[in-house]
């Protein structure tokens, strides 16, 4: 704890002798809470990443993200919580494809996107849902004698051959 918390917290305690013990405990609550140490500078660093190293980390291109981004800017307002800066659009979508990329938690991506857990975990579901409404434009199923044309693709692509896959995403078969 700084300096300055401690002589506020010694004007606390002598301000609790003289008035009300309970209005003055959820001040101390609140000046007690210490803001975690997080990364302040990770966008700045994403922007620098090359393709490639964009890529191994967000499982996209910067094109796909940008052809993402148009079209669900205009579904996102920022979540804003009462005490908490607006999460601007660019930081919650690459903190929502973050999440999808890697195994991390909301603590951890919270402290990699200068925000609080809770807050990351609301804006995570939140650009997940936008994404879900327009995932009929990217995730085009297979239909009619191109079904039966890509499942025998499938079925013939190496020695120990995929039975029935229609298609693929990350390498996982569906």
């Amino acid at each position: 704890m700084d300096i300055s918390n401690k002589v506020l917290l010694c004007l606390l305690k002598t301000y609790i002798r003289i008035n009300n013990r309970k209005k003055i405990n959820k001040c101390l609550v609140l000046l007690l809470k210490e803001k975690g140490c997080r990364i302040k500078c990770f966008m700045r660093t994403v922007s620098n990443y090359n393709g490639v190293k964009f890529r191994s980390h967000f499982r996209l291109s910067r094109s796909s993200v940008e052809i993402l981004s148009s079209k669900i800017i205009n579904r996102y307002e920022g979540n804003y919580i009462l005490g908490q800066k607006r999460i601007s659009f660019y930081r919650a979508l690459l903190m929502t494809l973050w999440y999808l990329s890697n195994n991390e938690t909301f603590r951890q991506l919270g402290d990699r996107f200068d925000v609080a857990c809770g807050n990351a975990c609301r804006t995570v579901h939140y650009l997940i849902d936008i994404i879900c409404t327009v995932c009929d434009d990217f995730i085009i199923w297979p239909k009619g004698s191109n079904l039966i044309n890509v499942a025998n693709s499938f079925n013939t692509l190496r020695v120990n051959n995929f039975p029935n896959v229609i298609g693929t995403i990350d390498g996982c078969h569906i």
